[in-house]
């Protein structure tokens, strides 16, 4: 889940929360930012790549 947000209380953002809450599914993780400016197409890549190691 990427996210334009803070990572919050329990380390995941707020969409990411819900719905790790809703289907119970640890795998549900979140990608998050916080400094205002748009995702760019690299950073994601960059996140994904290192939650996948």
């Amino acid at each position: 889940m990427v996210e334009l947000n803070d990572e919050g209380l329990y380390g995941y953002g707020q969409l990411c929360t819900v719905l790790r809450a809703r289907y119970c599914d640890p795998r549900i993780r979140a990608v998050t930012k916080t400094d205002g400016l748009t995702w760019k197409v690299k950073e994601i890549l960059q996140h994904v790549l290192t939650l996948t190691k």
